[in-house]
């Protein structure tokens, strides 16, 4: 053995002891570490936990169906395929017989009822499926109650049980258009005198199903977790309406996210009508400018779009009409494109919603503060997942005080559109950072740092601190500390059930021991590092570029209603009186395929006068308040309509009364037209042959003189018959220009315009539109440029 002279080993002695301790100290804790195992524990328990909820649900299913079938009888299978096979032979309730499966099914149900476990339909559909018997079911589950309105109190009559989910700080049933709140309040009196008059005036227009029954069962679950928005797009609902228990967003993002607020002020704006007809027609166009922006945009690629119109149908029916010229109805379904009112978009969401405040400078608005604002403003502000743009034509400090027009303005103006906050600085292993909860802590921020990561110390989420955060561009990563700082079991274990609640929805957990740094800080790193590998988190792929001021500079406003605003839940339930239209003239054209003969009529005289279904004219005299126009839709771009969505098989009469705003009688009414053009097109046996551009009336350019158009099958021309439609819609337009555009007579872009009443911009415009999405087909034949339609097209 070699001397060892270097060393003073005399010296040495004195800390033998102490170096011998550490040694022993060393090698028990290497011998506790097992890095094999404990590397693995999270990843264990993520699995057992998914394998617990996997057997649990299958468990729940097929005890669910074993008993089902267990004590189903051949009279029950019967009854069950009876009711199915009604009930597809009802269809979407046109036909003339659809009522009488309906009763079919209805009686097939009592019988096949008690085989199903569970009946899923709705409300509107209960009592035509169902027969009104008490305790039919077991439990009755009630969503979106709060828009459920007090007729749906039948349902308590169906089950013992009854669970109601709702918000009543969201938008609640549309009232009764034909009564004033006070003719509601007396028919109460007089037929339910005997009922306490506390619970009686709760069962108005006014009142939802979820109202009534949490004023009569104090028992409220709250579900406080936010799933669907951006932690800065929830947080101005959060601190405006819910400052009692705040909203929790549990969302899981990364860096690399569209900016959540965005505002666009709209320069030199004005105003048009009043009240439900106010229109902004510089913010419309502004709008709608950005929204085709969005969609030509990569980052905005398979992103959906809503249009949400926080004040007026009328703005909402003009940004409709600009939408439909400029994109077009592929895209439109495609991209999920939804415009209307904040009750249109209630329990729907989408990727990017933009809000129009239509009010401009000059306009004749009171501050909205009534409650009625606070639900659909609420609803508004919470539909979008990804980002919300706000377009304005006045500034926050031109609106009142109590407006929440002003707080949200306020809240978007202010909000920082940083996608992820800043690291800390001067941050040191051995000095204690206000930032950080240990030392321990700051070890490890400086250690990620160091290797190219974007490390945030004590994120709240869910109402857990979490240590460390390890953002990427598209996901962050939990580094949870722990050291040998003493910790409560009961907070303990309340760390640990909401670490699991976000573990569930997306989060990734990692635990990085005191005890495992100090022995091997490589290994530990390494692990850190693979793990955010594995998810996608890269080195130096976050940059911070703040462009905002922070939240910090807004607060909620206090909500007081102001003397002059009107209440606006009594607005809705005025009764409405329709003008007398004025009489026009309508031209019946069957698009498939154009038509040979244009039949025009006279439409006559219709006045609606609202009915009083619950009380005698000899009770009380009818109330007769300022007349309000209704909007209408003309019949034949509401019949183009239907046969655009019959052909592409997404037509039913529940969508079509939204997306066309027009009521389910005016969609039953066109369904029959429609039924009666297609029979009488069916049964004449010999058509006359179709016009043709060489026959067909042409307008002749003159200096000043007007030649006589041809005269076609009568004393009036069809030229002149063409000159009486109305110009149609964009919709309407693209189905007369593909069922004019015969093979045997092509579409030139004179036809086009003198079918569809289009300018001969438009009308170029409409055609490229169609070739675009392989509607038509363009060729040139003797100069002149013709369309038709592609072989194999059908209408």
């Amino acid at each position: 053995m070699a001397e060892d002279s270097a060393t003073d080993w005399a010296s040495l002695a004195t800390t033998f002891g102490t170096a011998w301790t550490w040694r022993w100290t060393k090698q028990w804790a290497e011998g506790r570490q097992q890095p094999d195992e404990n590397d693995n524990l999270d990843d264990d328990l993520d699995t057992l936990d998914a394998e617990i909820s996997s057997l649990t649900a299958k468990l729940a299913a097929e005890q669910a169906w074993q008993e089902c079938l267990q004590r189903m009888t051949n009279r029950e299978v019967t009854a069950l395929r009876a009711y199915q096979e009604n009930m597809s032979n009802a269809g979407l309730g046109t036909s003339s017989l659809a009522q009488r499966y309906r009763v079919a099914a209805r009686a097939a149900m009592q019988d096949a009822q008690t085989v199903v476990p569970a009946w899923v339909m709705p409300i509107a559909q209960v009592l035509s499926s169902i027969p009104p018997q008490q305790n039919a079911f077991d439990v009755v589950i009630v969503d979106e109650a709060s828009q459920s309105e007090v007729t749906s109190l039948l349902l308590m009559w169906l089950a013992p049980k009854i669970i109601v989910v709702g918000d009543d700080k969201q938008c609640a049933p549309p009232g009764i258009k034909n009564y004033t709140l006070r003719s509601v309040m007396e028919r109460l009196d007089n037929l339910l005198s005997d009922v306490p008059v506390s619970t009686r005036l709760m069962l108005t227009p006014k009142s939802s199903l979820f109202t009534l029954l949490r004023a009569r069962f104090g028992d409220v679950v709250r579900m406080r977790e936010h799933y669907r928005s951006m932690p800065e797009i929830i947080e101005w609902s959060s601190m405006q309406f819910y400052r009692d228990m705040p909203l929790v967003p549990v969302r899981q993002f990364g860096a690399d996210r569209l900016a959540p607020l965005r505002s666009t002020l709209v320069d030199d704006a004005t105003t048009a009508g009043s009240s439900t007809r106010l229109t902004n027609p510089a913010e419309a166009h502004a709008l709608v400018d950005q929204l085709v922006v969005c969609l030509a945009e990569p980052d905005y690629v398979d992103k959906t779009f809503g249009v949400a119109v926080l004040q007026s149908a009328a703005q909402a029916d003009l940004i409709r009409s600009l939408l439909f010229e400029r994109v077009p109805s592929e895209q439109i379904d495609e991209r999920r494109i939804r415009v209307g009112t904040p009750p249109d978009f209630q329990g729907d969401e989408r990727d990017v919603m933009f809000l129009s405040m239509v009010v401009a400078p000059g306009s004749s608005s009171n501050a909205m503060t009534a409650d009625l604002f606070k639900r659909r403003f609420n609803v508004a502000a919470s539909r979008a997942r990804d980002q919300l743009w706000l377009f304005h034509s006045v500034t926050a400090d031109s609106l009142s005080a109590t407006d929440l027009r002003r707080s949200l303005l306020s809240y978007v103006e202010a909000s920082p559109t940083v996608p992820v906050p800043a690291m800390p600085s001067s941050v040191s292993a051995d000095s204690r950072h206000p930032d950080f909860g240990s030392l321990f802590e700051q070890q490890v921020f400086l250690a990620l740092r160091e290797r190219g990561y974007h490390v945030n110390p004590r994120v709240d989420v869910n109402e857990m601190t979490i240590d460390l955060v390890v953002t990427g561009a598209a996901v962050r990563v939990a580094i949870e500390c722990d050291d040998d700082t003493e910790v409560d079991t009961n907070e303990l274990m309340d760390r640990m059930e909401r670490e699991f609640e976000l573990r569930r929805n997306g989060w990734v957990f990692h635990r990085v021991r005191a005890s495992d740094f100090a022995l091997d800080r490589e290994r530990v790193l390494d692990t850190i590092t693979e793990i955010l590998d594995s998810v996608g988190v890269l080195p130096d792929e976050v940059a911070v570029v703040v462009e905002g001021a922070g939240p910090s500079s807004w607060s909620p406003i206090e909500l007081v209603r102001d003397a002059d605003d009107a209440d606006a839940d009594d607005e809705v339930i005025e009764l409405a009186i329709v003008e007398e239209p004025a009489p026009s003239r309508t031209v019946d054209v069957d698009l498939a395929p154009l038509p040979e003969v244009i039949e025009t009529t006279d439409e006559p005289e219709d006045l609606d006068e609202p009915e009083d279904h619950f009380e005698d004219a000899e009770d009380e005299a009818p109330v007769e308040p300022e007349p309000t126009p209704v909007r209408t839709m003309p019949r034949e771009d509401l019949i183009a309509a239907i046969r655009y969505s019959q052909k592409r098989n997404k037509f039913s009469v529940a969508q079509t009364v939204e997306d066309c705003e027009v009521t389910p009688e005016a969609v039953q009414e066109a369904l029959a037209e429609i039924k009666s053009r297609d029979d009488a097109l069916r049964a004449s046996k010999k058509r006359p042959p179709a016009p043709t551009p060489d026959v067909m009336p042409r307008r002749r350019r003159t200096s000043g003189v007007e030649s006589e158009p041809a005269v076609v099958s009568g004393s009036r021309s069809l030229q002149a018959e063409l000159d009486a439609l109305p110009v149609a819609s964009w919709a309407g337009a693209r189905e007369i220009a593909i069922a004019a555009a015969r093979p045997t007579a092509p579409l030139t872009l004179e036809r086009c315009q003198r079918v569809t009443g289009l300018s001969g911009t438009k009308a170029d415009q409409l055609l490229a539109d169609l070739v675009v999405t392989r509607k038509l087909v363009r060729r040139k034949r003797d100069g002149v440029e013709e369309w038709v339609r592609p072989q194999g097209l059908t209408l």
